[in-house]
């Protein structure tokens, strides 16, 4: 079986019916060719088309004869065997006449989708011809373009069908006519062949014809009422799938008005409860704040270079849930601990001031007085795999009472405050607590009698109740530690201590100067709120300020409405 192919880059396309099939008018090259198409390519096609045409028509003739003369040899010989042996041999030969049929078929289907693509290519280049009329090398390939399906008008496609209607003839139209229709309205000729189709049938039914575009449009977009939202209770729309439910629409439309910014999501914490004595306290707080210098004109904060704050925390020697960016065939890393409930952890005491800067933004005091773990010493009472007996080990201390603060205060924080405060600062200083139990009272004797000696006049203070956003470790200082200590592995209580030391060290003081700014913000927000603490944390653009030098004490107060 002969066969050939034709590399034209188009999908393989349906075969024409066989009345339709003319491979002369197939093949013939239009009037407006382009000098640069190459003529001999083509006449190389049509030859080509051509004579597998014939062969295969001439391999289906003598298939058909060899059939005739083979069966008239099995009916010769089969009067002179029996009628078994004759019918098996009838069987084979009218299998191998099919199998030969199907060949010359397939041949023959070929070169009709050649025809085709052929006849699509005319369409193309005789378009290109006729409205760019552009040259191109003859050098160069031949590159075919690819056309945009052009979406027909009910007008256009009216005066299609009227065209037709006048070239009707026998069932027929006059060959070629399509072809020049489509290069007429410049569309495809499959696009002119379906309306074709659809006028033949309607003109054979006797119906009027009619060729209006079946294609409506898309749907209008569905109106949603967003403000429904507020009528749903918010246990009920705590994630997507219940919004969607509430709202009566697809997961995938809620997310999208997500996306656009027509909904959003939003993290509650728990804040602490505030009576209205507590409100009070915090008024009077922030309004004490208040720099004196500037009652008379535009009120500004205070700067409290002299307040060091103090608090304490817990921290935990991994977290239970820690998101990691992985590869998709990489494998994911496997944490295990005895109990959640009960990681390992130290609690800390931390103490800070602001940071203060000369006028040329020379840092003289980055603010870090230290931090300090509750723990001790004990001699292990018996050997393991992992210990001697009387080898010393360190444990957290796990019940924090007023006389395990105390100690703390008055033997490390006191003397980290009078070796690392400013030689040129005053020696006023006010030390602020929360009001948790364990602290001592700000009238505790011990604590007056070391806080006021090496010429320093320490008093303690404690901040209002239930107000941790008064407290710049609360605020944010905290968390930047605990940040960087997760970014360090820790397996031991000693090793915990010295991770969190070394986080605590490694902070920059500029992240300390913009919390204490975080803080005037907070009290700005205080004052608003008339003592509430129903507001977040403002965004003030601290890092702008501070490259335009206005960051110092620019947050003013503000009464609430």
């Amino acid at each position: 079986m002969s066969s050939f192919t034709i590399n034209s880059g188009l999908p393989p396309l349906q075969p024409l019916s066989q009345n339709n099939y003319t491979i002369s008018s197939a093949i013939s090259k239009p009037q407006n060719t382009p000098p640069w198409v190459d003529e001999e390519q083509v006449l190389t096609t049509r030859s080509g088309i051509s004579s597998a045409i014939s062969s295969a028509r001439q391999q289906e003739q003598g298939n058909s004869s060899s059939t005739q003369q083979q069966q008239q040899q099995g009916s010769t010989t089969g009067q002179q065997q029996q009628g078994n042996t004759t019918g098996q041999q009838h069987g084979r030969m009218v299998q191998r006449t099919q199998r030969r049929r199907r060949q010359n078929e397939e041949t023959i289907l070929v070169a009709r989708q050649q025809q085709q693509t052929i006849s699509k290519i005319r369409g193309w280049v005789s378009q290109i011809a006729t409205t760019e009329q552009q040259e191109t090398p003859t050098n160069e390939p031949l590159i075919i373009p690819r056309i945009k399906q052009k979406r027909l008008k009910n007008e256009e496609k009216s005066a299609i069908s009227q065209a037709m209607t006048l070239s009707y003839r026998n069932g027929k139209l006059k060959h070629g006519y399509i072809n020049e229709l489509s290069v007429q309205f410049g569309v495809t000729r499959l696009t002119i062949s379906t309306i074709w189709k659809d006028v033949r049938e309607q003109l054979k039914a006797g119906k009027v014809i009619n060729v209006a575009r079946k294609y409506k449009g898309s749907k209008a977009t569905r109106f949603i009422d967003v403000e429904k939202v507020k009528t749903i209770e918010l246990k009920d729309r705590m994630c997507l799938k219940d919004l969607a439910f509430g709202l009566g629409l697809p997961i995938t439309t809620v997310w999208r008005l997500v996306k656009k910014g027509e909904m959003k999501s939003h993290t509650s914490d728990i804040k602490p409860s505030l009576t209205p004595q507590n409100k009070i306290t915090r008024l009077h707080w922030v309004l004490s704040k208040i720099s004196a210098s500037s009652l008379g004109g535009n009120l500004i904060f205070d700067a409290m270079y002299d307040v060091v704050h103090i608090d304490e925390k817990h921290f935990y020697l991994t977290r239970v849930t820690t998101r990691y960016y992985l590869l998709p065939n990489e494998e994911k890393p496997h944490r295990t601990c005895q109990s959640k409930r009960f990681i390992t952890k130290v609690m800390f005491m931390a103490a800070v001031a602001r940071p203060r800067y000369d006028e040329d933004g020379v840092v003289l005091f980055d603010g870090k007085i230290g931090i300090f773990p509750f723990i001790y010493e004990v001699e292990a009472m018996r050997s393991s795999k992992n210990r001697e007996k009387g080898t010393l080990e360190v444990k957290p201390i796990e019940s924090i009472t007023k006389e395990v603060v105390k100690q703390c205060l008055l033997e490390k924080v006191i003397p980290a405050i009078k070796a690392k405060w400013p030689l040129n600062a005053s020696g006023k200083i006010w030390i602020q607590q929360d009001n948790a139990k364990p602290h001592i009272s700000p009238k505790d004797l011990d604590f007056l009698e070391v806080a006021k000696s090496d010429g320093f006049d320490m008093e303690l203070i404690c901040q209002p109740p239930n107000s941790p956003d008064l407290n710049i470790l609360d605020l944010g200082f905290f968390r930047s530690i605990q940040t960087l200590q997760h970014k360090k592995s820790s397996k031991s209580i000693l090793e915990l201590v010295d991770v969190v030391g070394r986080a605590y060290d490694e902070i920059d003081n500029e992240k300390l100067k913009f919390v204490w700014v975080s803080l005037h913000a907070c009290m700005n927000e205080i004052l608003r709120n008339e003592g509430g603490n129903s507001y977040p944390i403002p965004h003030v653009g601290k890092k702008r300020l501070d490259r335009v030098q206005l960051l110092e004490n620019k947050v003013k107060p503000e009464h609430g409405p």
